[in-house]
């Protein structure tokens, strides 16, 4: 071997070996960082967190009226998921979330369906929703927003609340919180009593009246709350009654405006008495019978209808006003009429009554008669059907269909008539003084319900 060679030979077993000395050094060097890396890591988080026995969960996690838990969830709830399931209902971690929240408040997180109901809110944060055993105040949170409205939570879709505080058909114009309510002492209300004490209600409820409409067992407002009278505009079958809780002789004042007396004293008159509404002749109708709960009933005027010098409206505005059904989809009264025609301008009548005997020229069907002894109009020579003459025959203007006295109709007669003669010019279909069997059986109006004029005449029975 020459010199050469040799040298070539030791420097190539010199450099071999550097190589190798030198990647074990890299490899124990990068071992030793990433240590150090772990451990600095370790130590800041255990230095941060200062973790508690369950060591996903770091001290304070349930603490303050804010935790930190419940924003982490917002945040990203699957980090919860991952350990409590899919339903946090245990998971891996085999602890049920449920076991401090309401299944229903899981998600969305906060409320869920229970702000809808605030009996479900009290159980963790109080009667009056302050804290309590949560010590979570709800009101830390919504009285901070200046938008804000009881209603944008409580707005008891499952009972009565949406009747008063939304606008709707059936329920007064929606009332704010504190026109019941003592808002800073929930649920009390203004008079600083719960429901069952309360007399809040009282004034447009009426519990003076022939029939309690706050204190029934039936019909009152308080033990109807919970559950509500009606299933979308329709009263429910047992609630027949609901409408006389505030339409009898009692005082119910909503917005200035007073319901009309329609039950009366339910003893000597009223519509269970001396009305459509007596069970004497076995044929009781019910208020819904003629009146359609789906149109607005409480609009804050006395007399909704009033004639507005239109006739070919075909009695639109008088089914409006009075709340009346359709009939086989048809106007239910052609009032006001400039000209009659045929049975058609009474077919909420004729839906019980059978007007083609009743409007025909016999005496036979009738005891309104014309002529002969002891009928009324015995001027008239000739024995006819005075129901016929006054709602066919007769052509004049002579009624004020909307009752206001005033110079707005047209006719010769008096002041304020505005229409032809109808079915209810002469009778009140809600009662009159006069039972089944008098000689004011047919309802002759009398003046008494409704505050309308009587006619104050009477059949003669034959």
């Amino acid at each position: 071997m020459d010199i050469i060679t040799f040298k070539k030979n030791i420097i190539a077993h010199f450099s071999l070996q550097n190589i190798q000395i030198f990647s074990k050094k890299l490899i124990i060097i990068i071992f030793y960082y990433i240590s150090c890396f772990i451990l600095v890591s370790c130590c800041m988080q255990s230095q941060s967190s200062e973790l508690s026995n369950n060591i996903f969960h770091p001290n304070g996690w349930m603490d303050g009226e804010e935790p930190p838990h419940a924003s982490q969830f917002s945040l990203n709830s699957e980090n919860c998921k991952s350990c409590h399931g899919q339903t946090l209902k245990g998971g891996k971690a085999e602890v049920s979330c449920l076991s401090c929240h309401h299944e229903e408040a899981v998600n969305p997180w906060q409320h869920g369906s229970s702000h809808t109901e605030p009996t479900k809110c009290d159980g963790c944060h109080g009667d009056n929703f302050t804290g309590s055993t949560s010590n979570i105040s709800c009101i830390s949170c919504h009285s901070g927003f200046s938008n804000f409205s009881c209603i944008n939570c409580h707005d008891g879709s499952s009972k009565s609340h949406p009747i008063h505080n939304i606008a709707n058909a059936r329920g007064p114009s929606p009332l704010a919180c504190n026109d019941c309510h003592d808002v800073n002492n929930y649920p009390n209300f203004s008079d600083g009593k719960n429901l069952t004490n309360t007399t809040v209600c009282n004034t447009c409820h009426s519990p003076d009246g022939a029939f309690d409409g706050v204190n029934d067992t039936d019909i009152g407002a308080k033990n109807n709350w919970s559950n509500g009278v009606y299933t979308g505009n329709t009263l429910k079958t047992d609630k027949k009654k609901w409408c006389v809780g505030c339409h009898d002789n009692g005082t119910s004042n909503c917005s200035n405006v007073n319901a009309p007396d329609i039950a009366g004293d339910n003893n000597n008159y009223g519509y269970y008495i001396n009305g459509h509404g007596n069970t004497f002749s076995g044929n009781e109708m019910l208020c819904t019978d003629c009146h359609d709960t789906s149109f607005t009933h409480i609009d804050d005027i006395a007399r909704t209808y009033s004639f507005s010098g239109i006739y070919s409206d075909n009695g639109a505005s008088y089914q409006s006003g009075y709340r009346l059904n359709w009939i086989n989809s048809q106007y239910p009264m052609k009032i006001p009429a400039l000209v009659r025609t045929d049975n058609d301008d009474y077919r909420l009548c004729g839906s019980c009554h059978d007007l083609d005997n009743l409007l025909i020229n016999s005496v036979s069907v009738t005891r309104f008669q014309t002529s002969g002894d002891n009928k009324p109009y015995s001027a008239f020579p000739v024995e006819s059907n005075a129901h016929r003459y006054h709602i066919v025959s007769s052509s004049s203007i002579r009624w004020d269909s909307d009752w206001d006295n005033t110079t707005t109709g047209t006719g010769p007669d008096s002041v304020g008539c505005d229409s032809q003669t109808s079915c209810i010019t002469c009778h009140n279909v809600h009662g009159a003084e006069g039972y089944y069997g008098s000689a004011n059986e047919s309802m002759i109006r009398d003046g008494r319900l409704i505050n309308r004029t009587g006619a104050r005449f009477s059949y003669n029975l034959c």
